[in-house]
């Protein structure tokens, strides 16, 4: 999103280096970029959903309307996304395919999730006021809820989970731990470009699954993008996209306070969604949760599925979604 605000919507980087001098230019991009980050950062609140997003033509749902299992979305851990939110856009393709959709607003127990099949966390968050003020925020979940959501999916329960950048990453990682998912609480970014990820069969970086498109009942994945999420590792899942070469993952303190000085590491090969067996169930995590999305910025860019260079996500929340419910 920032990225996007430098790259395409600010002034072009090679121009920028003709008409300043390389030296130059950088000084003028890290300034305009605390800025923007600045800007960012007081309007992470008001982002809000494309109301003109709609989705695509689905001539082959899974079901017919209304006639498949309902998706559950968690909304009682301070969830920054939800059904009549950030996630009305997800829903919607959901429904299109068959599903219904409805949301759970309560603590996990086994009474709670015992007549759900499939279960979305998306975002969670401990405490609003204060998970954005540390490099690692308490998790959303207790550790009864940890094992109860931990023994559901074993006993056939089916679970996607959906986190972003610092904090909801860090939120998280207990949660995912459990599944022996190692989330990391940061921010994966290309610091030349500051520019959308993106993930392809040709870049090697959307990996052949069924969920890709590589069976029957999926339709074909070609292309793929994230809107600066974060990362994970996962020895035992299969990979389905994976960071590129050129990308690093920060650590900052807070959210976006990032410099050149900030703590990273090479995020190549870093997993931004993987899936995974587990007992009779099934657990898929994607570490960019906006890419599920449909939504604008609050400069008008555009992010996640309504966003014309992502237009496989919608795709691949479709065969996800399918992928579970098997």
């Amino acid at each position: 999103m920032v990225g996007r605000s430098l790259t395409r919507r600010g002034l072009p980087l090679p121009l920028c280096r003709t008409l300043l001098g390389a030296r130059t230019a950088q000084r003028y991009l890290l300034f305009l970029f605390f800025f923007l980050i600045f800007s960012f950062s007081q309007a992470l609140s008001q982002q809000r959903v494309d109301p003109d997003f709609r989705p695509a033509p689905n001539p082959e749902p899974a079901y017919a309307s209304g006639k498949g299992p309902t998706v559950w979305f968690d909304e009682g851990h301070h969830n920054l996304v939800t059904v009549q939110g950030l996630f009305a856009p997800m829903a919607a393709v959901l429904r299109n395919d068959g599903y219904g959709v409805s949301a759970v607003g309560v603590e996990f127990t086994a009474a709670s999730l015992r007549d759900k099949k499939i279960l979305v966390i998306g975002e969670p968050v401990a405490d609003p006021a204060k998970s954005g003020e540390r490099e690692k925020p308490p998790s959303a979940f207790s550790k009864n809820e940890i094992d109860v959501v931990s023994q559901w999916v074993k006993d056939g329960g089916r679970l996607l989970l959906l986190v972003d950048h610092m904090p909801t990453s860090g939120s998280a990682a207990e949660l995912a731990s459990a599944f022996g998912i190692s989330l990391f609480n940061g921010f994966v970014i290309d610091w030349d470009t500051w520019d959308t990820t993106f993930f392809s069969r040709k870049a090697g970086t959307l990996k052949p699954h069924a969920i890709t498109g590589n069976a029957d009942g999926y339709g074909l994945v070609s292309k793929a993008a994230a809107f600066f999420g974060s990362a994970f590792e996962a020895e035992r899942a299969e990979p389905i996209l994976t960071v590129g070469p050129g990308n690093e993952l920060f650590f900052p303190d807070e959210p976006w306070r990032i410099t050149e000085t900030t703590r990273k590491r090479n995020a190549e090969g870093l997993l931004v969604g993987a899936v995974l067996k587990l007992g009779k169930g099934r657990l898929a995590v994607f570490s960019d949760a906006s890419m599920f999305s449909a939504q604008f910025s609050k400069g008008g860019a555009k992010m996640g599925m309504n966003d014309p260079e992502a237009a496989g996500n919608q795709q691949l929340l479709i065969n996800t979604v399918r992928w579970l419910d098997r």
